[in-house]
């Protein structure tokens, strides 16, 4: 992850396009709420915000989301175990 933040520009949106390929989005003109996101791309934004509408993610307290700080391991538990849960509610999951 480390690696992944320092690539600059047009590098960054080639990676992206790279590990997106195949799969089908269609980006909205959505925004979110987090004081410290406008340096990333409009699909970022936009998976911040799908995430945040599904309660999988809220950022923290001062409303930042922190975006380039490493994840410790108790906020990605949460992050999983929110999204196993969604999946369950939808049935997509047993």
């Amino acid at each position: 992850m480390e690696l992944v933040k320092k690539v600059e520009e047009p590098e960054r949106s080639e990676i992206l396009k790279e590990a997106t390929e195949g799969i089908t989005y269609t980006p909205s003109k959505k925004t979110i709420n987090f004081t410290d996101t406008k340096s990333l791309l409009t699909v970022e934004n936009n998976a911040l915000y799908e995430a945040g509408q599904l309660g999988i993610i809220n950022g923290y307290e001062d409303g930042s989301f922190k975006p380039y700080n490493n994840v410790p391991r108790a906020e990605v538990s949460a992050i999983i175990y929110r999204w196993m849960n969604l999946l369950k509610e939808r049935n997509i999951i047993n």
